[in-house]
């Protein structure tokens, strides 16, 4: 997995990979364009080369992968919904970044460098956490997906307070719960018992038996590490005083994109799973002016600091 200023991709690294380093480099590019052609022969190992025979065979292999690039960018505007703030040019050859031109832009770069800037060493720019803005975009997604009726709350460290109070507010919120309780009877060392985010759809009665979502959020690229963890049973078990009438599902949020032949699998043990192509595909119309006016400053000043850097 390539961290901006660490390493590169090889030809031996999954397509998208490699996409997501051809998106980072035509975004700092000062024409918004770069030749998928000349970058692909830049970091492909020369062992690669070796183990073709002429330089045709060679040429082969440069084509495929450039086929392989283009139909994974043609892939991502789709499952974007056509939100996908690039474009191929000269048959596929060349790809040229749209620009920061509306929300949806600022989102799918904003989640292109959470998962390839290295996240403990950068989350901070402009005094922004990038890994908590990730929890506050989930919760607006999680409403447009849900419906107009869908509520949302953040427990994760993007909101201030204790475990404790949080939780307390959550079950006022819900309408279940009832309470706070530690049926552990030890020490409370929590910050979110590993939930960040709940999304419900209420009732006007306000009675139990609703559909509720527990939800977990992961910039950076070491995500699959973590797709088992939260079980929202147990935390209700573990932290309310009474337990939902329904079981609450999982859902995971990525900054990263999820590969093709991983899905299913992935899923399967992730729950109900947004990854960056779903999050811009249900990014709400309108959001937050606060959320906004960070996610704008964060990935403003990601890409000035990757420049910087870089070039």
């Amino acid at each position: 997995m390539f961290k901006l200023f660490n390493q590169i991709p090889t030809g031996e690294d999954h397509i998208a990979e490699i996409c997501d380093y051809l998106e980072v480099k035509s975004i700092l590019a000062h024409d918004s364009k770069i030749s998928i052609n000349e970058i692909i022969k830049e970091f492909l190992k020369p062992a690669d080369e070796e183990a073709v025979e002429g330089i045709e065979d060679y040429a082969d292999v440069i084509r495929e992968k450039i086929e392989l690039v283009s139909s994974e960018c043609q892939r991502r505007a789709v499952s974007s919904g056509n939100r996908y703030p690039f474009e191929l040019e000269y048959r596929g050859e060349v790809i040229k970044f749209s620009g920061l031109s509306d929300n949806y832009s600022f989102l799918y770069v904003y989640l292109l460098f959470a998962t390839r800037l290295d996240m403990r060493a950068n989350r901070n720019l402009q005094d922004i956490d990038g890994t908590k803005l990730l929890e506050l975009i989930s919760s607006e997604i999680s409403k447009s997906y849900f419906g107009n009726k869908s509520r949302s709350y953040v427990l994760g460290t993007a909101i201030q307070g204790g475990f404790k109070d949080k939780v307390n507010e959550l079950c006022t919120l819900l309408g279940e719960g009832i309470q706070f309780r530690n049926t552990n009877e030890g020490p409370v060392d929590e910050n979110d018992g590993g939930l960040d985010v709940v999304v419900w759809i209420d009732f006007s009665d306000r009675k139990p038996s609703k559909f509720i979502a527990f939800g977990q959020c992961k910039t950076g690229t070491n995500w699959e590490n973590h797709i088992k963890e939260l079980d929202p049973e147990a935390f209700c078990k573990l932290w309310f005083t009474k337990q939902p009438a329904l079981n609450p599902v999982r859902l995971f949020f990525i900054a990263d994109v999820l590969q093709e032949e991983r899905w299913y699998k992935t899923v399967v043990y992730a729950g109900l799973f947004f990854d960056r192509l779903r999050i811009v595909d249900h990014m709400p119309v309108e959001i937050p002016n606060e959320l906004l006016a960070s996610l704008q400053t964060w990935t403003t000043e990601a890409i000035k600091v990757s420049g910087e850097k870089l070039n």
